[in-house]
């Protein structure tokens, strides 16, 4: 079977019906495009009219239409599943109602299944699931190919002469719950290809991840699992990765036999739209911009640290990950996202605060007896159960090391003033008083330190994350910004009086 390349256009021919009703089949064509997705169109098609009774014999079409949860075909010799369908048009050349379905329709899903017919997204059908995600290859900082070339010393020159040798590169795996990950390195035997202008040579190495379930698993939970091998790129990368290809796979027909050409599970490719669009042939990261490779943490760590943090800090982690996958937009959005995966990260810590609101009442107490009973309640409400926001930012910032937060946060404290005042004029008046500058600038070296958080959680080291400060671009302008907005104040240290 050849590779289902997400960033490629497809097209299958055949016949498609839905499961519950198997003998009304139609012809149609399936066409699968990066940019719009799946689109099915049916010579003739599904009735996915809404009626409503409104008297004897008198009926209404509402405006809204039935979906498809699952729709099967054949096509190209392979049994296809469609998930997510609706009716995006249908036609008819008769009048009134349908009748037996429209004429032509054209269908919309969110995902196909080449390979299979499957009931559902949650039926458990599948034991394992290959993929490819962008920049892995600079990620896994292993290469099975090495390049020679010769050098003339009288010449001072190349002499022509030039190797290229590829070797094997073990398999590396790491446990997590449910499922066994292996990051496996495919390579490719020299090829030649002869060409009117010549001729070349060809040789490759494609590291592929593989998601292998402990029991048998769904389409639904394998997505899962990839979807989070995804954010761990896109964490690593400094950038939105996109995947690039995936295929699951079915059971052996009999597991307790050795597999052989008989006796092989059948691949389904999966089609699908997936964060970002990729392109396998475009240009890799720059190495000097990585946040960290295999290099510095190795990979059983890496994915099995990454399982824990993400499932800890859920929350945080989506908010600075899926930062990556969408464009900088309005900047007060962007500011109460960085505020909130900043104050969401504290709290997963689950660190106790000296100060309960039991402790805040009483220091309150003889203010408190000298309202009214409204007043007095009106004020109560304000009073802080456990840490402040303020609060919450400068432990963040205490948490890094000093050498890193020094080069994050010259002055925390105005740091934690700036993001505090910016997040509690916004969601209770409306507006900020900083100017838009400012406002990005408190944007970026708040998620430069939740950022920085995640990454300490991950266990990198302190020189890798100084490291990552000076040559990530994300980080680096933070940095900057940092240096230039929440400058030390003249004559004294880094970080000040503590914010309240």
């Amino acid at each position: 079977m050849g590779t289902p390349w997400l960033h490629e256009t497809q097209t299958w021919r055949g016949l498609w019906w839905l499961p519950e009703d198997p003998t009304n089949r139609h012809a149609g064509f399936l066409t699968y495009d990066p940019a719009s997705g799946l689109e099915l169109v049916l010579v003739g098609g599904f009735d996915a009219q809404v009626r409503e009774q409104i008297g004897p014999g008198a009926w209404t079409v509402l405006a809204e239409t039935k979906d498809f949860p699952v729709v099967y075909g054949r096509a190209g010799n392979r049994d296809i599943t469609l998930f997510g369908a609706y009716s995006a048009n249908s036609l008819t050349y008769n009048l009134g109602f349908f009748d037996g379905g429209p004429s032509e329709q054209t269908l919309k899903a969110q995902t196909a299944l080449v390979g299979v017919h499957a009931g559902s997204t949650d039926e458990a059908l599948f034991d394992h699931a290959n993929c490819v995600i962008e920049d892995i290859w600079l990620w896994s900082a292993t290469s099975a190919l090495e390049a020679k070339w010769g050098w003339d010393k009288e010449s001072e020159r190349p002499s022509g002469e030039a190797t290229i040798e590829m070797s094997p590169v073990d398999d590396q795996t790491a446990k997590v719950p449910g499922a066994t990950i292996t990051l496996a390195h495919w390579l490719t035997l020299p090829t030649f290809d002869t060409m009117r202008g010549g001729s070349r040579a060809r040789v490759e190495h494609k590291p592929v991840l593989s998601v292998r379930t402990d029991e048998r698993a769904s389409f639904a939970s394998l997505m899962v699992y990839v979807a989070t091998l995804q954010d761990l790129l896109s964490l690593a990368t400094g950038r939105g990765p996109a995947l690039l290809w995936m295929k699951v796979y079915l059971p052996r027909p009999n597991p307790s036999e050795e597999a052989s050409p008989s006796n092989m599970g059948r691949e389904v490719d999966v089609y699908t739209r997936s964060r970002g669009e990729g392109d396998p042939s475009a240009k890799a990261v720059d190495a000097h911009t990585m946040v960290f490779t295999l290099d510095d943490l190795a990979f059983a760590q890496a994915v099995r640290r990454w399982w824990e943090v993400h499932e800890r800090f859920r929350a945080s982690c989506n908010m600075i990950v899926g930062g990556r996958y969408v464009a900088d937009h309005y900047i007060e959005t962007m500011l109460i996202v960085a505020v909130a995966a900043a104050e969401s990260f504290h709290r997963d810590l689950k660190e106790r605060s000296a100060a309960t609101r039991e402790h805040n009442l009483q220091r309150l107490r003889p203010a408190l007896d000298a309202l009214g009973e409204a007043d007095r309640k009106w004020l109560e409400s304000f009073v802080p159960s456990g840490f402040s926001l303020g609060q919450r930012l400068e432990r963040l910032a205490e948490r890094l090391p000093v050498s890193c937060r020094d080069r994050i946060l010259p002055n925390p404290s105005a740091w934690a003033v700036a993001a505090k005042r910016a997040r509690h004029n916004l969601s209770h008046s409306g507006r900020s008083s900083e100017d838009a500058i400012k406002l990005y600038a408190t944007v970026r070296v708040t998620r430069a330190v939740v950022l920085l958080n995640i990454l300490l959680e991950m266990g990198l080291s302190e020189e890798r994350l100084l490291k990552t400060l000076n040559d990530n671009g994300e980080l680096s302008h933070a940095c900057i910004l940092a240096a230039t907005h929440f400058p030390t104040a003249p004559g004294k240290a880094s970080g000040t009086q503590p914010v309240e």
